[in-house]
């Protein structure tokens, strides 16, 4: 409860581990796998037309942005949407037991404008080196070149961040054209300012 999450996710966490009780999972490994299943979920509401019932309050915006179906996706496939859109690519590397970015991203991504910019001008991914969901819980990064061996998510996240960064160090930013190729990075003094510096090229 120390960690700054919105209420009504931890609300949803303990209904989730009431329901789905095991011995084989820590908490770290269930939450791995709800949020898994919970962006899941917001594909299916948006494949059912559900979406467009929401409004465009910051928080709504907050969560399309951390919810988006780009975290499921291959690099490879972001790319083609990416070229098919003519965006460019964001990566946010996190985690998810990592303190300062749990509170950047609180101060950060209150932003209603800046979440707006991120959302319907570029193609978004979050990816968190600390994942511990297995692979085989999301066939379809399976594909991914970086997925290679019986590997976490996190541990394929690390793999795409030591590509461009030489660094596993969080949280950090890296903007990338639609071929995959790396336009810029921010790893340090990130704050509203500097990240709208960032999406400035």
């Amino acid at each position: 409860m120390q960690i700054p999450l919105d209420s009504n996710e931890v609300e949803d966490f303990y209904n989730y581990l009431k329901a789905n009780p095991s011995k084989d999972y820590t908490y770290f490994d269930a939450w791995g796998i709800f949020k898994s299943l919970a962006t899941k979920q917001q594909q299916t509401s948006k494949d059912l037309g559900m979406e467009g019932k929401k409004n465009d309050s910051p928080r709504n915006i907050e969560d399309a942005l951390f919810r988006g179906k780009y975290n499921t996706m291959t690099l490879a496939e972001i790319f083609l949407e990416a070229d098919s859109l003519n965006r460019n690519v964001v990566i946010y590397f996190t985690g998810w037991n990592h303190i300062d970015s749990r509170k950047l991203e609180v101060s950060l991504f209150d932003d209603k404008k800046l979440n707006t910019k991120l959302l319907h001008e570029f193609l978004f991914v979050i990816l968190y080196i600390d994942d511990k969901t297995r692979m085989d819980e999301i066939p379809n990064l399976k594909k991914d070149e970086y997925s290679t061996g019986n590997i976490t998510i996190g541990q394929r996240s690390q793999k795409i961040q030591q590509r461009y960064l030489s660094s596993k160090d969080i949280p950090a930013f890296i903007l990338l054209d639609s071929k995959g190729k790396l336009i810029k990075a921010l790893s340090k003094n990130i704050n509203k300012e500097t990240l709208r510096s960032f999406l400035t090229y």
